[in-house]
């Protein structure tokens, strides 16, 4: 098992790389014409699709299942400058795809059992949403959040992610749940991701000086991520002097 992981984590490595490289191929010859621009962005489209269908399949044939390729390969493209590119990219696939699961949400739950057992269910939500928003709530304040950020990120965290659905599922069809187990976790999840649109509105009234919270001067982890998100600005606002020039210039060469 060890062998195969490793094969997998190098596998990551290689394929984010040449991933990077070919979008900078890419950028390097666009940017003359509308054909070259839309030339770009179907190679570049390509190359994601490409790279998730590839990491989904090498990690089913090394038997860690297609989810694990798909979640490792949505994480690294998080920590590249081509998140946001990749994201209005993939937008169509996204909502397709989304749709698909949430029927298929539908599908996984009895809502007879929802009925029969309501009170069950009640209380396992309780359950872990104050043991999540407590979880939460005490990290920010010790990060030095204010009580409005820690608050509204505790109850947006508050809930349990299609992971749950995931981790129930394999356990389920390995022998480590039984069905009322699974159903009841299932239809955890399910009210769960339901509610969670209501307790991420609650972050829209929070101001950013809430959450400005002081993490240290030796916060390595925070001072990267400003940077990179400075510079992802800097990179999208040279992009739009580019395509949008500014009015009354003329170019010298003429």
């Amino acid at each position: 098992m060890i062998g195969p992981l490793l094969f997998f984590i190098n596998f990551i490595v290689f394929t984010h790389h040449s991933l990077v490289g070919v979008n900078m191929q890419t950028r390097s010859t666009g940017g003359r014409a509308a054909e070259a621009r839309r030339t770009t962005n179907e190679l570049f489209t390509l190359a994601v699709v490409a790279y998730v269908l590839g990491l989904a399949l090498a990690s089913e044939h090394l038997q860690l299942s297609l989810e694990v390729g798909a979640v490792a390969a949505g994480l690294l493209m998080t920590y590249t400058p081509y998140a946001r590119q990749a994201e209005s990219t993939l937008e169509p696939l996204m909502s397709l795809f989304g749709g698909m699961y949430l029927a298929s949400l539908g599908m996984i739950i009895n809502p007879r059992y929802i009925l029969a057992h309501f009170g069950e269910l009640a209380l396992w939500c309780l359950v872990v949403v104050a043991v999540k928003f407590a979880a939460a709530w005490v990290a920010l304040k010790r990060l030095g959040a204010g009580d409005v950020a820690a608050y509204a990120a505790g109850f947006s965290l508050a809930q349990v992610s299609e992971v749950g659905l995931y981790l129930a599922g394999k356990a389920r069809r390995r022998g480590l749940l039984g069905r009322h187990a699974y159903l009841l976790a299932a239809a955890l999840c399910v009210a769960l991701l339901a509610a969670s649109p209501f307790a991420s509105h609650a972050l829209r009234h929070v101001n950013d000086v809430d959450l400005d919270f002081s993490l240290g001067e030796t916060s390595t982890l925070f001072k990267k991520r400003r940077r990179r998100r400075a510079f992802w600005d800097q990179d999208d606002e040279k992009k739009e002097h580019q395509q949008h020039p500014a009015p009354g210039r003329t170019n010298r060469s003429i």
